[in-house]
């Protein structure tokens, strides 16, 4: 069968203007929902308690993610998307949306995924901050270190 490669790079330019391409096998590994086990900010790690009571759940579709938890009492969501750079050492990722106020922000970090963990370690994109180039969050940083494990379902 004779194919018109015109055609096909048409097609190609196509699918990747409209986000049909195909996704990395990182994000496939992320797709659905996870719960998260381990938070650290400022030096700080939060207790199972802590943990427990905000209550911070991830849910992943395509590249569309999406984290509920509680913190002081308000519930609140993050929603946005996730690009990941698995071609980075250590591996990236950067995420655009909305915060729980409502307001656009961006978040610069690093992830790393281990069967039904994820990794990741960020910090808001401001001027002046770096993404950070490992798995921690000591006092006086401006780095969140979190993980999340996949729920059963």
């Amino acid at each position: 069968m004779h194919v018109n490669r015109g055609l096909l790079v048409v097609l190609s330019i196509l699918a990747n203007a409209t986000g049909l391409s195909a996704q990395s096998p990182d994000l496939d590994a992320l797709q659905g929902k996870w719960t998260c086990i381990f938070e650290q900010a400022n030096g700080k790690t939060k207790t199972k308690d802590e943990l427990r009571e905000m209550n911070k759940l991830m849910t992943v579709k395509g590249n569309k993610i999406v984290i509920r938890r509680v913190y002081n009492n308000q519930f609140g969501t993050y929603d946005g998307r996730i690009e990941l750079n698995a071609a980075r050492n250590p591996k990236e990722f950067d995420f655009t949306g909305k915060g729980p106020n409502g307001n656009f922000l961006e978040l610069k970090g690093i992830y790393a995924l281990e069967g039904n963990r994820f990794f990741l370690c960020y910090t808001y994109d401001l001027p002046g901050r770096t993404r950070p180039q490992e798995f921690a969050a000591p006092e006086g940083s401006t780095y969140v270190y979190i993980l999340f494990q996949r729920d059963e379902e």
